[in-house]
């Protein structure tokens, strides 16, 4: 009985470590390092690209590592590997996602750069991710929707033209125009061929009177410069004029005023002016004294003036 029993414990113990070994056996295959390894990068990707935990990390076409983490930063993919070495990588090292076999799988290629200083764990490497078949199958799909959209457009283009084309008054207006533009253009050239040496003649002629006008602008310049200062004395002068006349009329148009304020004073008052136009009394008393005087100067002219003056002395 203790003999079965001490088989039956041999067996676990050994089934135990086989496991063990196994799952070892299959970390190790994967590249994943037991150890505390301070070999660490980190790269940053705009998207996964099928990147995950154990994939392999790639450092000028050789493997170097394997992928630790992925995960998840600030709408990013922060994906952390650890190699056997990274002093030959350095600040400006870049990273991209590949297809590892035409069968599936992703792997991480590393290009070390080429500066002096050497990259450390604290350093981010900007990554890429390349298209893979399965995106360009996609981009494919999505090229041939567009192919048969306008593929569609097409046909719909071809069946107008063969519309317009079966069209007969279109195409006999068609001909018509380009038989009236035949004939215009043979008219001009028929023209222009009967013309040219008039024509050449007119161009000639313009020529020289530009050249005449040139001259003449250029030769009567300072007589043209001499007249424009005096149009503008002139112009002064007139506005000088002008605003001498308002004020004349500003001062007739006050006179008026006091005139008709004199007249106004006149039919109200009552003054000797007043009476002598409006009183009626008045009037017929200076006609008296008038006639009266009319007749003393009557008297004078047939019988004379006798005077008797005295000066100096009293009567």
């Amino acid at each position: 009985m203790d003999k079965q029993r001490s088989a039956e414990i041999k067996v676990g113990i050994v089934t135990i470590v086989g496991i063990i070994l196994l799952i070892l056996g299959i970390l190790l295959g994967k590249g994943v390092s037991l150890g505390v390894s301070s070999n660490t990068i980190k790269m940053e990707f705009p998207n996964s690209g099928g990147i995950e935990i154990g994939s392999p990390v790639f450092v000028n076409g050789m493997k170097r590592g394997v992928v630790t983490i992925v995960e998840n930063a600030d709408n990013k993919v922060m994906v952390t590997a650890q190699l056997d070495n990274i002093t030959d990588i350095k600040k400006d090292a870049s990273a991209r996602i590949l297809m590892l076999e035409l069968t599936g799988g992703k792997k991480i290629e590393v290009n070390p750069g080429g500066v002096q200083q050497s990259i450390t764990p604290q350093d981010v490497i900007a990554g890429i991710a390349s298209a893979d078949a399965t995106q360009l199958i996609a981009d494919v799909g999505d090229v041939a929707n567009d192919a048969k959209r306008l593929v569609r457009r097409l046909d719909t283009i071809s069946g107008q033209l063969t519309a317009i084309l079966g069209d007969t008054v279109f195409i006999n207006n068609i001909k018509g125009t380009a038989t009236k533009a035949n004939t215009l253009l043979t008219s001009l050239n028929e023209f222009y061929d009967a013309n040219k040496g008039t024509l050449q003649s007119t161009i000639q002629q313009l020529k020289g009177l530009t050249d005449d006008v040139r001259k003449a602008v250029n030769t009567n310049e300072p007589a043209v410069r001499s007249l424009l200062a005096k149009l503008e004395t002139t112009t002064n002068d007139a506005q000088t004029l002008m605003n001498n006349a308002n004020t004349s009329v500003g001062k007739l148009d006050a006179l008026l005023v006091d005139v008709r304020s004199v007249v106004q004073d006149i039919k109200q008052g009552e003054g000797v002016v007043s009476k002598i136009l409006y009183d009626k009394k008045t009037a017929q008393r200076l006609d008296s004294v008038l006639n009266s005087l009319g007749s003393f100067v009557d008297q004078v002219k047939e019988h004379g003036l006798n005077t008797n003056v005295r000066l100096g002395t009293r009567p």
